[in-house]
C-alpha cells in the first residue's frame, strides 16, 4: 500500500511491504521508468509517466505483514551444572528474548523486588531439575512493601510491554511461560492489558511443589488464537505473569515468557476520538517543580498538549508544547503566575469529527517557600514570672519582635 498525496513535482510516500516497481499512477498507468537509490531506509525514486517525470522520496516500512514471530522475556541458559540435567541461568534481570519484529519495542515491566546477589539454587545438586540463577526476583512487592505469600496480587508480576508501530497490528496465537521456582508451592498465570483494561486472563497453572529442597521448572502453554480481544492489537500492550510462592522470602526466575504473534496491517479506526477522563479544573505547583498530567481517550492516533491564554481552548492560536505528544505529560512551569493547559487528541482516519479536546486546567505556580525554624529556650533565674507565646516575625531576615517573658527566641529564616 502506498500512502501519498497528489503531487506535481515532489512528494513523500510511505511503502508498507510494497515493491517500488509495482507503483502506478492515480489513473492506473504504470511508470515507463523508475530510478531509485539503494538506501533501504529512504529511497529516492523518479517516475516517468508519459512525458512527465515525478520525483519522490520513498520511506520504506520494512515490517512484512503475515509473518509470525515468537518473542518476550526470559533468561539464557548458560552452561550445564553438576549433572547432565541441571542448568545455570544467566545472572541479572530477565531480558528481551526471541525474534522481535523490526520497529517493535519490547520492555521489561516486572514489578517484583530485585534481590541482588540472591541465588535460585536450594538444596542438593543431584536434584534433577535444579536450576541456579544469580540475581533472581524476590517474592516481594517493592511498591507495596509486602511479601506475596500464597496468593496472587494483581500488582505483582513478571512481564513485558510491546509497543507496536503505527499502521501495524498483531494477532496473538500462543502464550508460553516457563517459571523456575525455588522450594515450596509455586503458581502463576497469564494476563494481557491495554492501558488499564484487562483483555485476557488465563486460569492459573496449578501449584507445583519443588520437592527435595530444589528448584523446579513450571512450563505452561495457552493457545489464544480464538481469543478475539487478542487479535488486531495495536498501540502498547502489556503481557504479565503474576506469580506467588508459599513463603515470604523465596525466589523465582523466568526462563521463558513468550508470545507467538502474526504481524498484520492494522485496520483503520474510523471512530471519532473521545475524551473519557478529564483534567482537574485547577492545580497548584511550586516553580520549577513537575506537575504530572494525564487524560484518558479512545479512538485516537495522536495527542498534543497546548498552553492557552485563558480557560478557553483555541488550538489554532494556542502554543503547542514541543514534545508533548502523549496523553500523559509532565508539566514544569518556570515562572510564578497562572497558566492554562489542555490536551487535544485526534484520529486522522475518523469519518466524522477528527478531534477531541480536554478541559483547560488552570495551573497556579507559586514561588518556593523556605522553612522558618523558631527555637524557644527558657531562661532560668529570671525575676520575670510570666510568659506569653505571642511573637511577630517580620521580613526575610527573620527580625523578631516579642513580648515573651522568660524565654529566648532564636530564629533561622534561611
Amino acid at each position: 500500500m502506498v500512502n501519498t498525496t497528489t503531487a506535481t513535482d515532489e512528494a513523500t510516500i510511505t511503502l508498507d511491504g510494497t515493491s517500488l516497481d509495482n507503483i502506478t499512477s492515480h489513473d492506473g498507468t504504470s511508470p515507463t521508468h523508475v530510478y531509485k537509490t539503494l538506501d533501504a531506509a529512504a529511497q529516492s525514486v523518479k517516475f516517468t509517466f508519459g512525458s512527465k517525470q515525478v520525483f519522490f522520496i520513498a520511506v520504506i516500512n520494512d515490517i512484512p505483514s503475515g509473518d509470525t514471530y515468537t518473542f518476550g522475556l526470559g533468561r539464557k541458559v548458560e552452561t550445564a551444572y553438576t549433572d547432565s540435567t541441571s542448568n545455570i541461568l544467566a545472572s541479572g534481570q530477565e531480558l528481551v528474548k526471541g525474534n522481535v519484529p523490526s520497529e517493535f519495542t519490547v520492555t521489561n515491566i516486572t514489578t517484583c523486588d530485585y534481590a541482588g546477589s540472591a541465588t535460585m539454587y536450594h538444596g542438593a545438586t543431584s536434584y534433577a531439575e535444579t536450576y541456579t540463577a544469580a540475581n533472581c526476583w524476590r517474592n516481594y512487592l517493592n511498591a507495596e512493601k509486602a511479601a506475596i505469600n500464597g496468593s496472587f496480587n494483581e500488582n505483582f508480576y513478571c512481564g513485558f510491554s510491546v509497543t507496536i508501530p503505527k499502521g501495524k497490528a498483531i494477532n496473538v496465537s500462543q502464550i508460553y511461560g516457563d517459571f523456575v521456582a525455588v522450594k515450596n508451592n509455586t503458581d502463576f498465570k497469564f494476563e494481557v492489558y491495554k492501558g488499564d483494561t484487562k483483555l485476557y486472563e488465563s486460569a492459573d497453572r496449578g501449584a507445583l511443589n519443588a520437592t527435595s529442597g530444589g528448584a523446579a521448572k513450571m512450563p505452561m502453554t495457552k493457545n489464544v488464537s480464538s481469543e478475539t480481544k487478542l487479535q488486531g492489537l495495536t498501540g502498547t500492550i502489556q503481557f504479565r505473569m503474576p506469580w506467588w510462592i508459599a513463603s515470604s522470602a523465596t525466589y523465582g526466575a523466568v526462563l521463558d515468557f513468550l508470545i507467538t504473534a502474526e504481524v498484520v496491517d492494522a485496520e483503520a479506526d474510523t471512530e471519532s476520538p473521545s475524551i473519557t477522563a478529564y483534567l482537574d479544573d485547577t492545580a497548584e505547583v511550586m516553580v520549577n517543580n513537575p506537575l504530572s498530567l494525564s487524560i484518558a481517550a479512545e479512538h485516537y492516533s495522536a495527542a498534543q498538549w497546548y498552553l492557552a491564554s485563558s480557560t478557553t481552548a483555541d488550538p489554532d492560536n494556542d502554543t503547542a508544547i514541543s514534545g508533548a505528544t502523549d496523553i500523559a505529560y509532565e508539566y514544569t512551569p518556570t515562572n510564578v503566575g497562572t497558566s492554562y493547559i489542555y490536551c487535544r487528541v485526534y484520529n486522522e482516519d475518523a469519518t466524522g469529527e477528527q478531534y477531541a479536546i480536554s478541559n483547560v486546567m488552570t495551573v497556579t505556580c507559586k514561588d518556593v517557600v523556605y522553612p522558618l525554624t523558631v527555637t524557644w529556650n527558657f531562661r532560668s533565674g529570671t525575676d520575670q514570672d510570666y510568659f506569653s507565646n505571642a511573637f511577630i516575625i517580620q521580613g526575610s531576615t527573620g527580625t523578631v519582635h516579642s513580648n515573651v517573658g522568660g524565654f529566648d527566641l532564636a530564629v533561622d529564616a534561611t
